[in-house]
């Protein structure tokens, strides 16, 4: 085979490697985040915030928060307070909010609910907080993943009716997480919000 024919060939195998890559990538709507640390006010990896998916069960909505490095198992102290939580605009008003506002971290929403992993001393502990704590959620960490299932009904989510705006946020505080206490955080985006829907059985996610 000519030299150059080879060439084309191996460039269309190169070409179809990539759109089959981005295909998949759509299809499983994983948001990638981009930031540099040297672009973020944040020290500790296993803070900085990677990837996030969003997947719709039965009852619930299953949120993966991937952080660059695994978890730690105890933080230094006991006035050390570290939380990694996803903000949810569930009515998608900026205006009306459980929690905050606060835009250095929240950015343009309005949270109705903070559902997350708290993690004093070496014991995590998960929450869902809507103005009150309104009690555990089931988690499960694996290595530097913590997955959450959220029942749709705690956030006032119904089956015709998938969809809302949030943010991810990960904070570290010192003196038992009071709020001029706080160490470093990341978020994701940086600007702006997600917005994820349910549609046609996928699960979408769409930044705003």
């Amino acid at each position: 085979m000519p030299w150059f024919l080879e060439k084309e060939k191996k460039m269309k195998q190169i070409i179809l490697v990539l759109a089959l890559f981005i295909a998949n990538f759509v299809y499983s709507q994983v948001i990638v985040d981009k930031h540099d640390l040297k672009e973020i006010p944040i020290k500790s990896n296993d803070l900085n915030i990677s990837k996030i998916n969003i997947e719709n069960l039965d009852k619930d909505i299953k949120v993966t928060l991937e952080m660059v490095e695994n978890l730690p198992k105890q933080v230094e102290n006991e006035t050390v307070f570290v939380e990694w939580d996803i903000m949810i605009d569930q009515d998608m008003n900026s205006n009306s909010s459980n929690w905050g506002p606060v835009p250095f971290m929240t950015n343009d929403i309005g949270v109705d609910f903070m559902v997350g992993l708290m993690l004093i001393r070496s014991n995590f502990k998960s929450r869902l907080f809507d103005g009150k704590d309104q009690g555990e959620i089931p988690y499960q960490i694996d290595g530097n993943k913590i997955i959450l299932k959220i029942n749709k009904k705690q956030i006032k989510l119904t089956e015709k009716d998938i969809k809302f705006n949030f943010t991810v946020l990960t904070r570290k505080y010192v003196g038992n997480g009071q709020p001029n206490s706080l160490v470093y955080y990341d978020k994701s985006p940086e600007k702006g919000h997600y917005y994820y829907k349910f549609e046609n059985g996928k699960n979408i996610i769409e930044n705003k």
